[in-house]
């Protein structure tokens, strides 16, 4: 009993190490593989630091409308014989569309320790799998990864690992953003989604910079963002929470820092540009659509300034603006609001 035990507590996000939340960032900014290898690649980093004693599974999926739900691509580390074949077949399902799109657009981060409703999947849960908890990669605009960590025993997450997972989840959700771009377009033009607007050295000086990354107030943002990063790189006195605190998800709601490459014996940090882009809600600006989505998907003010980069004052105001220019009185109405206008859009995309 005393192995099975410290088995299920392998992984507990509270003890998780910040090289262990580093190696699965940087395993999903690894945003040039191919997808498979993309996703095998998160499976491989997760493994030693989330995963329990019953496996991981991803998902590449598409919300194409309220009752249409497609998976791109499915994948597994150490699950059970046949659940994930069981899986997929569930996922494929008409039946399960209109659950499956209502779950992953309302869930960041959750525990699922209830048994599941479809008949292929209940045996292996009653004959190997307690319970789960789940990151999902989901960012408003239909398209996300989900990660599914199985366990033999049900699975409890108290509010400091939840936090933790949230902000692993903004990442997940950031990365599968641009990897999606950078397959559309292999060399985005400058000016495009997933375009590289800025070249930095490892110690913050900018190199190169077009577009936006021009203006000297951005240029400064973006050197801040990279001595943040390396600071964490080369020391050892941040725990989990601090490493997350210190990489956010995007620089001024528009860079991301990727792909990392050595020349002439110095390193370089690339920032390409990965806005988000919502549908469905003309009315509101650019920065009050992006707030007001992640609003609707269950994210906090204080996690929405995370994954965008942007001060937490400034993600207040643009909600009020949302809410006033939509005409609801509460967060909560926009939420209704906002998730009626892109079930809209989606459904007539």
């Amino acid at each position: 009993m005393g192995s099975q035990r410290n088995r299920n507590q392998r992984g507990s996000s509270s003890r998780l190490s910040p090289e262990g939340v580093l190696g699965i960032l940087d395993a999903f900014y690894q945003v040039e593989r191919a997808p498979a290898l993309w996703v095998d690649g998160i499976l491989e980093a997760i493994e030693p630091t989330l995963a329990r004693d019953a496996g991981i599974g991803a998902i590449l999926y598409d919300i194409v409308s309220d009752t249409e739900f497609r998976i791109d691509a499915i994948r597994g580390r150490g699950l059970p014989p046949g659940l994930l074949q069981a899986g997929a077949d569930a996922y494929r399902d008409p039946r399960t569309w209109p659950s499956m799109v209502s779950y992953y657009r309302s869930h960041l981060c959750d525990t699922l320790n209830e048994p599941v409703a479809d008949s292929r999947m209940q045996t292996h849960y009653a004959g190997s799998l307690g319970g789960q908890f789940i990151i999902n990669g989901a960012d408003g605009s239909g398209k996300g990864c989900a990660i599914h960590v199985f366990s033999s025993r049900s699975v409890g997450l108290a509010g400091s690992q939840l936090e933790v997972l949230r902000r692993i989840a903004v990442h997940l959700a950031t990365a599968y953003r641009l990897q999606q771009r950078l397959r559309a377009n292999a060399e985005p033009p400058a000016g495009t989604s997933g375009a590289t607007e800025a070249v930095l050295t490892s110690l913050g000086r900018v190199e190169h910079a077009e577009g936006q990354a021009r203006s000297s107030h951005m240029r400064r943002e973006l050197a801040l963002a990279v001595r943040q990063r390396e600071s964490i790189l080369s020391a050892n006195r941040y725990g989990a929470e601090g490493a997350l605190r210190a990489r956010k998800g995007l620089v001024a709601a528009r860079w991301t820092l990727v792909d990392d490459y050595v020349h002439a014996g110095r390193r370089y940090v690339l920032a390409r540009e990965n806005e988000p882009s919502p549908r469905g809600l003309e009315s509101l600006s650019r920065r009050e659509q992006q707030v007001a989505v992640l609003a609707a998907h269950g994210r906090s003010n204080k996690l929405i300034a995370y994954e965008l980069g942007l001060a937490h004052s400034t993600v207040r105001v643009l909600v009020t603006r949302a809410c006033a220019k939509l005409g609801v009185g509460s967060r909560s109405e926009l939420v209704v609001r906002v998730t009626a206008l892109q079930s809209g859009c989606v459904t007539c995309a």
